[in-house]
């Protein structure tokens, strides 16, 4: 054995057993949102009944350590069951995983050479041979060696077509690709991902996101019957009308927006619509037929916004209400489209022909809220009133909170004041916006008040009031009475750095010491402690307590953004060099 690997004096069947426990374990403990490369190395369900339970002991020693990012000790486990379960059903997968650590230890020579290679020799027929394959390829690439990296991903995309690992394989070579500025090897591999990958699990994703890559390319080109060949890899009949019209957009503005450009543009355009207009109902007999038409019709108008054809946008328009019947949506679409041209009048007329009035008069609020025309915005509100009396509160609501993004924190509070009155089951609600517009408006005594009053309105709440008096104080530069009130609150550590912060304010070095000293004990929170500490130390002028604190968080914390922080200070205010910890690079 060499470091940790099986040579030739075992024979290949011997590394069989440990593999299944192992990733059930990942299974079990892993979320299902993780990215395919790194649930690659699960293993199957069905080969956990074939090991012993010893070897599942042993493995799951080796899991835990692994899930928990100690990697020289999971790298000792997996070592150890390699040299007690030789021909285990798990072995190849301690042996693939054994890799793993080397490669997150930064030793990865001896994870291609001893870890992954050895799986190739030895279980070339084992589940983890394929990923033996790319993780030699992912290796070379995370150590620079982009060369080997390529050649590595093309055994395995040539080898492996239908597995998972081919996609990544494809994957990172397109990150490559775009590292040495390869348009014509991106390209290329995008085709593979679109035309000629089976999609499966874990695979549509990807493929799909490549399809949609070259469809972009493509329509950069001009190349509008490929763009559409490859969409079509990807989406429904019924959907790629759309599907297109959203991929074309980019290219048509970017031709559009140039005189040399604009005839190509036009041309393009012309070569989308023609397409979109022969894929749309011949006739229209049913309701299916007609709604397909409409978004086909939709997808016809986009086209032409995108390419600048502003007087056939306004005619498809029309076209779609003559041929589909009137629409809110289309009513909608064409609004938005018309405050895209800053043809705001046109569009608060196409809002309020709304056929639910309600529904265009809040798009028009909206729209007047965006443009900061707030009186205008007030006045909307105030014609929804009487046609939705059942939302009376919504609507008051959304007059209070335009007032307050008007700054008219006056008016805002007056408008909440009066839905207090008005509902006084939801009293607590609404005097938390008042205390927040007063402490918008910066009259933090007034803010302070009513947290007081809610404490009595709404008791349960307490924790979250008491919460909110202390970050207004804070506000209020208030630090002494902002300490008192972050003392009763229970949300620790948050509580407790809040109470430092103050104390820092104050000068009160030692206090804002101690507090963190409390919170280093959180494992979550102790990254961020131990640099405050450091922070603090500067602050009351003791260096070198500074430079120790800073040394602290490299020691304690290697791999934190804190730790990060830390020693890009050290080396420039202090002139300190110092390792993050862990292994070297080989």
């Amino acid at each position: 054995m060499k470091n940790g690997s099986i040579q030739a004096t075992i024979a290949p069947h011997a590394r069989l057993g440990r593999l299944a426990q192992a990733v059930f374990c990942l299974a079990v403990c892993l979320v299902a949102s993780r990215c395919p490369a790194d649930a690659m190395d699960e293993l199957a369900l069905d080969r956990w009944p074939k090991l012993r339970e010893v070897e599942r002991y042993q493995l799951q020693i080796a899991e835990r350590y692994y899930k928990q990012q100690d990697w020289k000790a999971a790298l000792s486990e997996y070592e150890k069951f390699l040299s007690l379960y030789q021909r285990s059903e798990g072995a190849s997968y301690a042996q693939l995983k054994w890799g793993l650590c080397q490669v997150k230890i930064r030793r990865g020579n001896t994870a291609i050479k001893d870890g992954f290679q050895s799986v190739l020799d030895y279980w070339p027929d084992s589940p983890e041979a394929p990923l033996a394959k790319y993780y030699i390829g992912r290796t070379y690439k995370e150590m620079g060696q982009l060369g080997k990296a390529k050649k590595a991903y093309a055994r395995v995309v040539q080898e492996h077509a239908q597995h998972l690992v081919a996609v990544q394989a494809l994957t990172d070579l397109l990150q490559i690709a775009q590292i040495e500025g390869d348009t014509a090897g991106r390209v290329e591999v995008w085709k593979k991902l679109a035309f000629q990958i089976k999609r499966s699990a874990g695979m549509e994703t990807l493929c799909r996101d490549a399809s949609t890559q070259l469809a972009s390319y493509y329509f950069a080109e001009a190349a509008f019957d490929e763009g559409v060949q490859a969409l079509a890899t990807s989406f429904a009949p019924a959907e790629l009308p759309g599907q297109i019209a959203a991929y074309l957009a980019a290219a048509l503005r970017q031709m559009a927006s140039g005189a040399e450009t604009r005839q190509k543009a036009d041309n393009l355009a012309s070569r989308a619509v023609a397409y979109l207009r022969q894929q749309s109902p011949a006739g229209v007999t049913s309701a299916a037929q007609q709604e397909s038409l409409r978004q086909t019709l939709y997808a016809v108008a986009d086209v032409h916004a995108a390419g600048q054809q502003d007087a056939k946008v306004v005619k498809v328009y029309a076209e779609i209400a003559s041929r589909c019947g009137p629409s809110d949506e289309t009513l909608a679409r064409l609004a938005a489209w018309q405050e895209t041209k800053e043809k705001f009048d046109e569009a608060a007329k196409t809002y309020r022909g709304f056929a639910k009035k309600v529904d265009g008069l809040e798009r028009l609020a909206a729209s007047c809220r965006r443009r900061q025309r707030y009186d205008a915005a007030v006045s909307v509100y105030l014609e929804i009133l009487p046609l939705d009396a059942t939302r009376k509160t919504a609507w008051m609501a959304e007059i209070a909170a335009t007032y307050r993004e008007a700054r008219k924190y006056k008016e805002a509070i007056d408008v909440y004041q009066q839905l207090v009155a008005a509902n006084p089951a939801e009293a607590g609600k609404w005097l938390d916006q008042i205390a927040l517009t007063y402490r918008y408006a910066r009259h933090f005594a007034e803010a302070v008040s009513t947290y007081r009053e809610l404490l009595k309105v709404d008791p349960a709440n307490t924790p979250n009031w008491l919460w909110q008096m202390a970050g207004t104080h804070r506000d209020a530069s208030q630090w002494k009475e902002a300490i008192a009130c972050y003392r009763q609150c229970t949300n620790f550590p948050d509580n407790y750095r809040a109470m430092a912060e103050c104390h820092r304010r104050l000068g009160q070095y030692k206090e804002a010491l101690m507090l963190y000293g409390q919170i280093v004990g959180d494992p979550a929170a102790a990254p961020g402690a131990l640099l405050a500490i450091a922070d603090t130390w500067e602050e009351a002028g003791k260096k070198e307590e500074a430079i120790k604190a800073l040394q602290r968080v490299c020691k304690r914390c290697p791999k934190s953004p804190q730790a990060s922080q830390a020693h890009a200070r050290l080396q420039a205010v202090y002139k300190i060099s110092i390792t993050l910890g862990g292994a070297t690079e080989e």
